[in-house]
């Protein structure tokens, strides 16, 4: 967004900065070592996740990571088993919440990942986040 980059901009001055989307970013291909997203992707539906996989894809160099930190579910059955068990808690807010957002389904990723040529480990880190590394390889 233009308001982060201001304030990138007034903490490094001189970092190059550019504005763009998880679609398309305003760089060639092969460009970077290292990309990261961080709490970003649940904002993106599933096919839209995919697009921004590839977009990270298209910048990064041989060899290059791409770090993922977000908001997952192992899989769609984790997912609806924890729905189920919020329901049985009568938790009907942390439902609303849930399912106003994108959570993503971690296996559909690390499948995607895997066919974009990454090689990609996954570690749950709280009930909700999950970190996604992978190298191109």
């Amino acid at each position: 967004s233009p308001q982060m980059l201001k304030r990138c901009r007034s903490k490094l001055p001189g970092m190059e900065t550019k504005l763009g989307t998880f679609f398309a970013f305003p760089f060639l291909e092969d460009r970077f070592d290292f990309v990261a997203t961080s709490y970003a992707l649940h904002l993106l539906d599933d096919d839209q996740k995919l697009l921004a996989l590839a977009e990270c894809r298209r910048v990064l160099k041989p060899g290059g990571r791409l770090a993922i930190a977000d908001l997952m579910f192992v899989d769609e059955a984790a997912r609806q088993a924890h729905l189920a068990a919020l329901a049985r808690d009568g938790k009907n807010e942390a439902i609303a919440q849930i399912e106003d957002r994108f959570y993503a389904d971690r296996s559909r990723l690390l499948r995607e990942l895997a066919a974009l040529g990454f090689a990609a480990e996954a570690r749950q880190l709280t009930t909700y986040t999950h970190m996604i590394v992978a190298r191109l390889k």
